[in-house]
């Protein structure tokens, strides 16, 4: 569902039974539930979805080390929201007691395209670089760094507190990324920090539950 955890509440519950809380999921009224969903993704995701890949393609395409960092925030926003949704599409087979692991394999097929289009893209915008083995403290400014990426000082020190969680954790996602369970924190996240990065392999059917 969408529209995430949002309740009918008031006098009317339109012959559905109310919680303890006075209050009707809205998933419970699946009619209304659908016609909500379809409202959003008509008029407000679908619009939105051209605008945003639209600016995201152009800042890819201008290859300007003047990007590199929207297009970071930009492609772990987007990566993130590719692990929620194959947490979700986990969440709807395990209510569902189905035999996969996933239920909708052509959704998560696509996913996964788009996922490997975004990581292949960010990591061709590095040149060669490993940006989360920079001090961006001390070489933000260097030759070196600056052909990859033009950073603020503040950018930098973000980057910097970014760079000290990533070390620790590049070996646990370097494995993920070879496990067939989507559905886990960081799998798609944690690949923008893998140097040396290739496409992993991805299943074409769905996995037992």
């Amino acid at each position: 569902m969408i529209e995430g955890g949002w309740r009918l509440y008031g006098p009317e519950f339109i012959g559905l039974a109310p919680n303890d809380a006075g209050r009707v999921p809205l998933a419970d009224a699946r009619f209304i539930d659908y016609q909500f969903s379809a409202l959003i993704v008509q008029d407000v995701l679908l619009p939105l979805k051209e605008r945003v890949l639209g600016q995201l393609h152009k800042l890819t395409q201008a290859n300007s080390s003047a990007n590199w960092f929207v297009l970071f925030i930009a492609n772990f926003i987007l990566l993130h929201t590719y692990g929620l949704l194959l947490r979700q599409q986990r969440s709807f087979a395990q209510r569902r007691k189905a035999k996969v692991r996933y239920t909708m394999m052509p959704l998560v097929k696509d996913i996964h395209i788009g996922a490997k289009t975004l990581l292949w893209h960010f990591h061709f915008a590095c040149k060669g670089q490993k940006p989360f083995e920079i001090d961006w403290t001390r070489d933000r400014l260097s030759n070196a760094t600056q052909r990859m990426a033009k950073v603020s000082t503040e950018e930098a020190n973000f980057l910097g507190s970014i760079v000290q969680l990533a070390r620790q954790r590049v070996p646990t996602f370097a494995a993920l990324m070879n496990t067939d369970k989507y559905e886990t924190d960081h799998w798609f996240t944690g690949q923008l920090f893998v140097p040396e990065w290739k496409p992993p392999n991805t299943l074409e059917q769905s996995p037992p539950a």
